[in-house]
C-alpha cells in the first residue's frame, strides 16, 4: 500500500512541475503537457492586452474589388461586423456658359417745378410725372402738357447697358463617384463569458484575414501582432456641383441718345434737343418758370453699341470624403 501511494505522489509531481523543451527549459502551463512552448495567446487570453490598447477584438475580414460579390460570412464568424468601401473617385462635369444679348435702354425724364440742376439747393421740390413705357424705345410719348410757368428744370437720366442674361447650355451635370475596394468583416457570436472573437487557434477561411479595428482613420500604430492596415469607409460626405452659370457687366458699351421734348402733341414741332449717354444725364434748368409747354417727348439713338458680357461659370464644385472610418490592422497570413 506504502509503495502505491508513493507512485501516485510522484507522478503528481512530473504533472505539476511543467513541460520540458530541452536544454532543461520548463513551460509552467495547466493541463496536459504540451509538445512546443504553452502559446499564452491561445483561446483569447490575449484578448485584454488588445482592448488595452484601444482595439476592437479580432474579426474575420475579407477584402476585394467593389466589382466582385462579396462572400457570405463562414461559419467561424457567421454574423456581418461591418461593410466599407476604399479607393474612392469622382466624376463631374457641366453645362457650357453664355450670355444672351445686352441692350442699350433710353432714358429717363422727371420734371421739377423747382431749379434742380443744382440738388443742394431744394431740400423738397415737386415733381411732375411724365412716364414712358418700361421698354421704351424712343417712340414719341405724349401726355396732358405740363403748362408753361408751372416747372423750372427737366432732368433727363442717363442711358442704361442692360445686363446679359446667363444661358446654361444643354450639356447634362454629371456629380458621379465610385468605390475601388470594398470589404466585409464578421464576427461571432458572443456567448456569455467570452469575447465573442475568433480565437488564435480557430482556422481563418480562404480569402479572409484576421483583424483587429478601430472606428477612426487616424487610428496609432497596428498592434505587432497584427502589422498589416487597412482603412475603409461606410460612405460618403459632401457634395458634388456645379458653379452657377453668371455675367459680367457689360463691355465696351456706348449708348448715346439724342432726347428730344416738345410742346406740341404727338411731337409736332421741331422740340428741343438733349442728349445723354452712359455716363452723362443733363439738366436743363430755368432762372425763373419755364416759359414753354411739355407735352410730349421722343427719342433716337446716336449710338447703339450695348456691348458685350462676359460668361463665368459651369465650373465642377463640391468634394466628397469617406465618412465613419473603420481602420483594421491584419495578422500576417499563414
Amino acid at each position: 500500500m506504502m509503495t502505491i501511494k508513493l507512485l501516485l505522489t510522484f507522478a503528481g509531481l512530473l504533472v505539476t512541475a511543467g513541460c520540458s523543451q530541452g536544454e532543461g527549459h520548463t513551460d509552467a502551463c495547466e493541463g496536459p503537457c504540451c509538445d512546443e512552448a504553452c502559446d499564452p495567446c491561445a483561446n483569447g487570453a490575449c484578448d485584454d492586452d488588445d482592448l488595452a490598447l484601444g482595439w476592437e477584438p479580432p474579426v474575420l475580414l475579407w477584402w476585394g474589388s467593389s466589382a466582385e460579390e462579396a462572400p457570405a460570412c463562414p461559419v467561424e464568424a457567421p454574423q456581418v461586423f461591418f461593410e466599407g468601401f476604399s479607393g474612392l473617385s469622382t466624376r463631374q462635369s457641366c453645362p457650357s456658359c453664355a450670355c444672351g444679348p445686352s441692350a442699350c435702354e433710353m432714358p429717363r425724364v422727371e420734371v421739377y417745378n423747382e431749379n434742380m440742376c443744382n440738388v443742394y439747393e431744394v431740400p423738397d421740390p415737386e415733381i411732375f410725372s411724365f412716364p414712358v413705357p418700361e421698354d421704351w424705345d424712343g417712340t414719341c410719348v405724349t401726355h396732358p402738357p405740363i403748362e408753361a410757368g408751372t416747372y423750372m428744370s427737366i432732368h433727363f437720366s442717363r442711358t442704361v447697358a442692360t445686363p446679359c442674361a446667363p444661358i446654361a447650355g444643354p450639356e447634362a451635370v454629371v456629380a458621379e463617384h465610385a468605390w475601388e475596394m470594398q470589404a466585409r468583416a464578421c464576427h461571432a457570436p458572443a456567448a456569455p463569458g467570452t469575447s465573442g472573437r475568433p480565437g488564435r487557434g480557430m482556422p481563418v477561411p480562404e480569402g479572409f484575414e484576421k483583424c483587429v479595428s478601430r472606428p477612426e482613420a487616424e487610428a496609432p500604430e497596428c498592434p505587432a501582432a497584427y502589422p498589416e492596415r487597412r482603412a475603409f469607409f461606410t460612405g460618403t460626405e459632401g457634395a458634388l456641383g456645379c458653379a452657377p452659370c453668371a455675367c459680367g457687366e457689360p463691355l465696351g458699351a456706348n449708348c448715346r441718345a439724342r432726347i428730344y421734348w416738345h410742346s406740341e402733341p404727338e411731337c409736332a414741332d421741331q422740340g428741343m434737343l438733349m442728349t445723354t449717354g452712359l455716363d452723362h444725364e443733363p439738366c436743363l434748368g430755368w432762372s425763373g418758370p419755364s416759359w414753354v409747354d411739355f407735352t410730349s417727348l421722343r427719342g433716337t439713338w446716336k449710338n447703339n453699341e450695348p456691348g458685350i458680357c462676359t460668361a463665368t461659370g459651369g465650373q465642377p464644385t463640391g468634394e466628397l470624403s469617406g465618412r465613419d472610418p473603420m481602420t483594421f490592422c491584419c495578422a500576417p497570413a499563414r
